[in-house]
């Protein structure tokens, strides 16, 4: 059964196995100034975008200071249903390109922020870690074009849940909330050109099915 599961969802559940071994490790292995070290070291915020961009955009998708379990339930359904809709590879494109859509597009304006003098200078090294863009952009492009009803309702109950966070402080170009609005055009973008030109259903593995009205 697990070998099973592995085949059909290895991005699901390799995701989520590293997410919850860096809070494991952050969390219980870390003194308080080794996280607090550790958690700036991989934010993605102007300062280490400018000089370690790569790193800073993979481990930070691995690495959150909310509560942990609330987010393996949430991205796991997100990222779950994305798979039975488009396939692993195709999954795993979307959440990685609104994953760097969102840092990029949201830093990139905090920068632009700064060098006007219109962002106080504490910005250029604020925290910014979790999963929160990979998870927001696939529960919106499952509740867009999800194969069943079922997947869509649950899907939409997971976004409508995350709401009333994801867009706090967007009228002052808060840099999570920016990152939240460009993550779900995002996946809602990519969701729409892989339905163009691929419309049928590619649950998991093996041949495709015509996707449900």
């Amino acid at each position: 059964m697990l070998s099973g599961l592995l085949r059909r969802y290895p991005l699901p559940i390799g995701y989520l196995t590293v997410l919850g071994a860096m809070y494991a490790v952050v969390a219980h292995a870390l003194s308080a100034a080794d996280q607090r070290f550790f958690v700036g070291w991989a934010s993605t915020n102007v300062a280490n975008l400018a000089t370690r961009p790569i790193s800073t955009l993979v481990v930070s998708a691995f690495v959150s200071e909310d509560t942990m379990l609330l987010w393996i339930v949430l991205t796991s359904t997100g990222l779950v249903l994305l798979v039975r809709r488009y396939g692993n590879l195709r999954a795993a494109l979307l959440v990685i390109i609104a994953h760097v859509a969102g840092t990029l597009v949201s830093e990139g304006i905090a920068a632009v922020r700064l060098s006007v003098g219109a962002a106080p200078e504490a910005i250029r090294h604020a925290t910014d870690v979790g999963p929160s863009y990979v998870t927001v952009s696939a529960l919106v492009a499952v509740f867009l074009y999800g194969r069943v009803r079922w997947q869509r309702a649950v899907a939409l109950g997971s976004w409508l849940f995350l709401m009333p966070f994801l867009f706090e402080g967007i009228t002052r170009f808060n840099v999570a909330a920016v990152g939240h609005v460009v993550s779900m055009l995002t996946g809602a973008l990519l969701g729409a050109l892989f339905m163009h030109h691929n419309p049928h259903d590619h649950p998991v593995v093996g041949a495709f099915r015509p996707a449900s009205p």
